[in-house]
């Protein structure tokens, strides 16, 4: 992977820089350089993540699906968005941050990332208009030397894991500690999709995270 989109990983690359030497990296690293044209979010961004929330002010771990496949919607950070307009899944996220007593209408969490909250995708590129296209091609093996980083930070943080994918990562390779809290939910999706019989909306993962966290984050107006 090129040396400019490494060095936006900011204060995660002296603990990460390891990983591009994995063979699966390595290939995934020529992939997206070929296919730069044809993926989202842009390459620039696909750190953005990481650039934003530095392992010393993590706090927060929102683990997502993939990018919004929609040209001009993903910029690096799960569930945010930068274009102004409010996807469906993030319209639930609204739901329950309201059911939580916050108030937000802005689709761009970068205030939360600011604020030490870490929006991460089990993959971080998508090839536009369609879902989970880079699936399997080396992302999750990132995404897992990521976690193991986590395991070494010292501070507590919360982890916020949304979706079958996002459970399994996270079981794998978050390790149990009393500095972690664990929080699992259906994918914001799965609600609409299944009609109901999934539920993300009561979930409570916002308060019960700024309750163990050090310092709490700002999610938006309080009701």
């Amino acid at each position: 992977m090129a040396d400019d989109i490494r060095e936006s990983l900011g204060e995660w690359l002296p603990l990460l820089s390891h990983v591009f030497e994995h063979p699966k990296i390595m290939q995934l690293g020529v992939m997206l350089a070929y296919e730069q044209s044809s993926i989202t979010p842009s390459l620039d961004d696909v750190f953005k993540a990481f650039e934003l929330c530095p392992p010393s002010k993590l706090k927060v771990l929102i683990i997502g699906q993939d990018p919004y496949p929609t040209p001009g919607m993903a910029h690096g950070l799960s569930f945010s968005t930068a274009n102004g307009k409010v996807p469906a899944s993030l319209r639930i996220i609204f739901k329950e941050l309201a059911h939580s007593g916050w108030k937000r209408t802005n689709p761009n969490l970068t205030d939360w990332a600011e604020q030490g909250v870490l929006l991460l995708n089990t993959v971080l590129t998508t090839q536009k208009g369609k879902i989970y296209a880079h699936r399997g091609i080396g992302w999750e093996v990132f995404v897992a030397k990521v976690f193991e980083q986590i395991n070494q930070l010292p501070q507590r943080i919360a982890v916020m894991a949304w979706g079958a994918s996002a459970q399994e990562l996270a079981i794998q390779y978050i390790a149990p500690a009393s500095t972690r809290l664990m929080l699992y939910a259906c994918h914001p999706m799965a609600q609409q999709y299944s009609g109901g019989a999934k539920m993300f909306v009561g979930c409570d993962h916002f308060n019960r995270a700024n309750q163990f966290i050090s310092e709490p984050i700002n999610w938006g107006e309080k009701i």
